[in-house]
């Protein structure tokens, strides 16, 4: 009796993530149709592909520089390393963009950081930006015409401590 109750259910859920998968497939393929036209269209370099993914916010010289805790991210990095830690949205540019980056450490994290955003030079090579040291930091990186994810590098200060931080 229990094998057969095992089996019926792994068929349903087998059945169920077909059906939805194959829903979701053609969602996506009309999605990244327009947004594979719309990057065509501008000329803007697709620098990290996890970028069509995700929600995209599109950046120009005069959009509002205002942050939102929605769009906060979290790192957490222990003592001698310096992991990287991608937004849950992607950034699209424009022309001579520079980006905020925003970050500070965890009401938990005794620690201290040096903290490095992710921007993208006049050739639109990856480079990474210092935004400061210390227990929170900002900065403005140059982004240009780019559709990417936004990115930090965290790396602790503290001898034997790690840290964790909030972003955006």
């Amino acid at each position: 009796m229990m094998i057969k109750r095992v089996f019926s259910l792994v068929i349903a859920t087998f059945i169920s993530l077909v059906l939805g998968i194959s829903s979701a497939q053609a969602a996506n393929s009309v999605d990244n149709s327009i947004l594979e036209q719309k990057i065509l269209n501008t000329g803007v370099k697709v620098m990290d592909s996890d970028v069509l993914k995700l929600p995209i916010e599109k950046m120009s010289e005069n959009s509002s520089v205002k942050m939102f805790w929605s769009k906060s991210s979290y790192c957490s990095a222990a003592w001698g390393t310096s992991p990287v830690c991608k937004a849950r949205y992607g950034t699209w540019g424009s022309p001579g963009l520079k980006i905020n980056y925003k970050w500070g450490l965890r009401w938990f994290s005794n620690g201290e950081a040096a903290v490095s955003g992710r921007g993208y030079n006049a050739k639109g090579q990856e480079r990474w930006y210092g935004l400061q040291g210390g227990q929170h930091g900002s900065g403005k990186v140059p982004w240009g015409n780019v559709l990417s994810v936004k990115a930090v590098k965290v790396k602790p200060m503290r001898f034997g401590v790690g840290s964790s931080i909030w972003w955006q």
